[in-house]
């Protein structure tokens, strides 16, 4: 949920001294679950659960859609426990309109922000509605490192869908030690590993809150190294600079949390089909020549060729266009909704100027008034502005 007050994006929460006065009254916290569930055997499995310290009410709002106003992206920050090196799996507690499409990620953590490619990202999950539901996500084993900080997060960003719901949490204190929630209000995906995340500490919950949800890791048994990645075929070698393309990948050793990189830039979404063949959605990227490499626990494939293309300027044509650029009003849409609007209109999105550090990306300018007519496919440059509003 976007917060009204000037210069604060924040999720609300419910009956903090409730909270707090509940929380005086429970014997052990997660924290504790988690050193006794590995007590007894070196080896035995550690799971991290925040739901005995959660009343089944108390949560905070509200997760959905970018284009609704609310936040889109949650996470769980949690520290890897001594001597595991693997995460099987995590789950959350959601409850929201039915349909709405959600995707588990989990990436390391500086501190800040995602960071890296995905180290596992899952495949497309629809809400039940109704109530609370427990969202769960197999990994099949995310290689990871003892003391190593993670976030655990759920998504909306990477699939069209609407709705909203609202993440059961503990909040007013601090059940999990070495962990902590946080969110991002930013609307594209490529932002999560790439800029700091509006929710750090808490945010406006408090500092050290938590979400009610689970996370296990493997025992102390290391697991097997993950094979490198081969490529062996790319459906494309080539892509528009402003990405929004899908290609699709063959080769071998594909498993979930594989992660693709164009040059240094990462896709902003890739969906693991299979072991031999993922589908990647282009990032944008500067014109000129790079390459596509894939990445997992395993280490990268050899690179690819790969060259983005700047768009191809028309000489003017002497005869009238059949469907003329007619300039729409782009003022106060995101980016993502003006790029669109310009496509409908017959026309093109051009340079892009933006100001401000953080937040989603609003058209605050543009070179030609909305209503002109100009050529088919002509170029709109715009001026955009960094806001958490």
């Amino acid at each position: 949920m976007r917060d009204g007050r000037p210069g604060a994006s924040v999720p609300r929460i419910m009956d903090r001294n409730l909270i707090r006065r509940a929380l005086r009254t429970l014997a052990c916290t997660a924290g504790c679950a988690a050193l006794l569930a590995g007590a007894g055997d070196a080896r035995a499995a550690t799971t991290i659960d925040t739901t005995p310290s959660w009343n089944g009410v108390h949560h905070v709002f509200t997760f959905g859609t970018a284009a609704a106003e609310n936040t889109p992206t949650y996470g769980q920050v949690v520290t890897v426990p001594a001597g595991e090196t693997a995460l099987q799996r995590f789950s959350f507690r959601l409850d929201g309109d039915a349909g709405l499409t959600v995707r588990g990620q989990v990436y390391a953590w500086n501190g800040t922000r995602a960071t890296g490619p995905a180290l596992y990202s899952s495949a497309p999950r629809a809400l039940a509605g109704g109530g609370f539901e427990t969202v769960a996500f197999e990994t099949g084993g995310v290689p990871v490192t003892p003391g190593q900080q993670i976030v655990l997060l759920a998504t909306t960003l990477l699939d069209a869908s609407s709705g909203s719901a609202v993440w059961g949490a503990i909040l007013g204190g601090d059940v999990l030690p070495g962990g902590t929630y946080v969110y991002d209000n930013t609307d594209d995906v490529a932002d999560l590993n790439t800029q700091d995340w509006d929710g750090l500490d808490g945010g406006y919950a408090g500092a050290g809150a938590d979400l009610a949800m689970t996370a296990e890791f493997g025992g102390g048994v290391p697991v097997p190294a993950a094979a490198r990645p081969v490529v062996t075929g790319v459906s494309a070698r080539s892509g528009a600079i402003g990405g929004g393309e899908t290609i699709t990948v063959t080769g071998e050793s594909f498993s979930d949390g594989t992660g693709v990189l164009f040059g240094d830039v990462p896709s902003s979404a890739v969906t693991v089909e299979s072991a031999t063949r993922l589908t990647v959605v282009t990032p944008p990227h500067e014109a000129g020549d790079t390459t596509l490499t894939v990445v997992n626990a395993g280490g990268r494939s050899d690179p690819v060729p790969f060259t983005f293309v700047a768009p191809v300027v028309q000489a003017p044509s002497s005869n009238p266009p059949a469907d003329p650029c007619a300039v729409p009003a782009l003022k106060g849409l995101a980016l993502p909704k003006a790029r669109r609007g310009l496509a409908s209109a017959h026309c093109r999105l051009g340079t892009v100027t933006v100001t401000g550090k953080r937040g989603r990306r609003v058209v605050v300018a543009q070179s030609q008034p909305a209503g002109t007519i100009l050529a088919a496919g002509t170029a709109v440059d715009v001026t955009v502005k960094r806001t958490r509003r």
